[in-house]
């Protein structure tokens, strides 16, 4: 008899199809990135600090022996107070496994453990919104316990928890991230399995006594949902037993981002392309375009447009009607999409000759940023945003060449000060600074505020800070947002509807192979060329980029903010961080992502320039 684990359960909320694949062991665009996700994500050492608060504790340790998991779990259910890591519990072909289970007597208190962050001292019930898919997954472990207690005929109550890292607590150990390690269990070079989570024993009081985390009752909503809950994995275990059906969920704009999107020797057809057999395939589709699911008019009886025409098989960009087309600054940008889209034409804004006449000289900046949910030193908050690298190609005068600087910091300290001195040393006080989004100003706004809450007394910083951040919206500020100037100014169709710098790069590339851009890429290292053309275009140089030996799943490129986060943890506490060849190659790995990221910049505003002839 097929069994619904909690996973299964959460997946089958999302979609009843992707149920089906993944009992049929469908290949999936997830796989191979479980460990890197297990880092970036810091729920390890949350999952670690939780368990400590119950130092009585016993863990479920049977591996992937559910029998034995089971057997040692009844055992240990016996006794009057308990508490438990891992419990194996189950009740017809449902079965869960609970992070902390915590008998008092006839009282159990089911504990979920996440690493999402929350502030005790915020309105709970605004919190408790962004936090809907953990609280199905709570229910549905409600739902299987209550059944499981009730087997045993015995009177008890069960209370609900999420334990949360809250933002409003403060570190009482230094240096706190750093005493969580992790070890390999079981391992191998290609699949990632499991990972033990150790901690330097000589603190462990310390980490005892820490109080970052907060139970947080979700009783009223996980009883509220207990109806929906068992009718949802009635009918999801009815597809699994005694055969196992694809219950097909109706089409939607979700399907889009499917994972079950990968094909392999035993699936020759992905899952995405059987659940979409029946559908058109237009060269331009109604995904493509800018905020497509905004599309709706309830005047016109359609909420949601996009799912709409999926289910009349009109998936082209130009199935859109008109009238869904807003007269806003969003529906203005659509127009501009459908228009240069058929015409194949780059777009350029009438007013963007002017706006591009920025001051000299040009510092096209990036920064890689990291979440830790615990915190690096004494006094810290979870959460709070670390800065360990920056970018920055600069152009001192016009026609000149790029210069390029960079920083990182790969120790176990808290970098932000010294990340924002080397910036303000590399940049000065002169010159228009790009960047691409607002992540940049928003971590220069943090550490002006984290230099305020740390009493760290350097007013030459906290003055150059003052002058370069954008505190409010009036406010003026020497860094500009090229994302916002391209959604402003400039179009090409084979970005679709996107504006992100990995979208707006290829399209520039495809419109621009002048020598002096071939020449960027081609010395872009001293080892290695990122000049790669293709019937006389150059191809995307994030594709060219050397890619990384991670653990599960083969070679990896970094591609974005979550790999570069991952790497960065990988370094500080992975499995790696005592392998020196290893730590050198992400290192290098890291310095050449984000590199790239300002060396694109510069690669676009040349193509803007030269384009308009400036």
């Amino acid at each position: 008899m097929r069994r619904l684990s909690k996973s299964e359960f959460k997946t089958a909320c999302n979609c009843t199809t992707k149920l089906y694949y993944k009992k049929k062991g469908f290949p999936s665009s997830n796989e191979g990135n479980d460990y890197l996700q297990f880092l970036a994500d810091g729920g390890h050492q949350v999952g670690k600090l939780a368990t400590m608060q119950y130092p009585e504790g016993k863990d479920i340790s049977s591996g992937n022996n559910h029998e034995e998991a089971k057997k040692q779990t009844g055992l240990y259910l016996k006794e009057e107070n308990i508490t438990l890591f891992e419990p194996y519990i189950e009740s017809g072909q449902k079965l869960i496994r609970i992070d902390i289970l915590n008998k008092i007597g006839n009282h159990f208190q089911l504990i979920e453990v996440k690493s999402k962050s929350y502030n005790s001292k915020e309105d709970p019930k605004a919190q408790k919104k962004g936090l809907k898919d953990y609280i199905y997954d709570l229910a549905y472990q409600y739902l299987v316990l209550q059944e499981y207690l009730t087997q045993k005929g015995e009177p008890f109550t069960i209370t609900p928890y999420l334990f949360l890292p809250d933002k409003s607590k403060h570190c009482k150990t230094e240096g706190l991230n750093s005493l969580f390690k992790l070890r390999s269990e079981k391992f191998s070079s290609k699949i990632f399995r499991a990972v033990a989570v150790d901690i330097d024993e000589n603190f462990k009081k310390d980490i005892e006594n820490e109080d970052l985390l907060v139970l947080v009752p979700f009783y009223d909503e996980v009883i509220e949902l207990q109806e929906e809950i068992k009718l949802r994995s009635t009918k999801f275990l009815n597809s699994l037993n005694p055969l196992l059906i694809n219950e097909q969920a109706k089409l939607n704009k979700g399907c889009f981002s499917c994972e079950y999107n990968v094909s392999n020797e035993e699936f020759k057809d992905s899952g995405f392309d059987l659940c979409w057999k029946d559908k058109n395939e237009p060269e331009h589709s109604i995904n493509d375009l800018y905020y497509s699911g905004s599309l709706g008019k309830k005047s016109l009886g359609i909420e949601n447009l996009v799912d709409h025409l999926i289910e009349a098989n009109k998936l082209s960009l130009y199935d859109i009607p008109d009238e869904f087309i807003s007269d806003g600054s969003r529906g203005q940008r659509q127009r501009i999409q459908l228009e240069f889209t058929q015409s194949e034409e780059e777009y350029f804004s009438e007013d963007m000759t002017e706006d591009l006449k920025w001051t000299y000289p040009l510092h096209f900046i990036d920064f890689e940023t990291a979440t830790a949910a615990l915190p690096y030193h004494k006094g810290m908050s979870p959460y709070e945003a670390v800065a360990f690298q920056w970018s920055c190609h600069t152009i001192r005068e016009p026609g000149a060449e790029p210069e390029h600087f960079e920083w990182i910091n790969l120790n176990q300290k808290f970098p932000n000060f010294d990340f924002a001195r080397s910036l303000k040393k590399c940049i000065g006080n002169k010159g228009t600074v790009l960047m691409w989004a607002s992540h940049e100003n928003t971590i220069l706004r943090n550490i002006f505020n984290q230099m305020e809450k740390y009493n760290i007394e350097d007013e030459a910083l906290k003055h150059w800070l003052k002058g370069i951040v954008k505190f409010g919206k009036e406010d003026k500020s020497r860094l500009i947002d090229m994302n916002s100037f391209t959604l402003d100014h400039y179009f090409h169709p084979k970005m679709k509807g996107q504006t992100s710098i990995k979208k707006v790069l290829p399209a520039v590339l495809y419109e621009n192979s002048s020598a002096r851009i071939s020449r960027w890429l081609a010395e872009f290292d001293s080892k290695f060329s990122l000049l790669n053309e293709n019937d006389g275009r150059i191809t995307d140089p994030y594709a060219q980029l050397p890619s990384l030996d991670i653990f599960d799943g083969g070679e990896k490129y970094l591609k974005d903010g979550g790999g570069a986060m991952a790497a960065y943890q990988e370094i500080l506490l992975g499995l790696r961080k005592n392998d020196a060849e290893s730590l050198k190659a992400y290192e290098k790995g890291l310095l050449n992502y984000c590199k790239l990221d300002t060396l694109a910049m510069v690669i676009i505003w040349e193509h803007w320039k030269t384009s308009l002839s400036i």
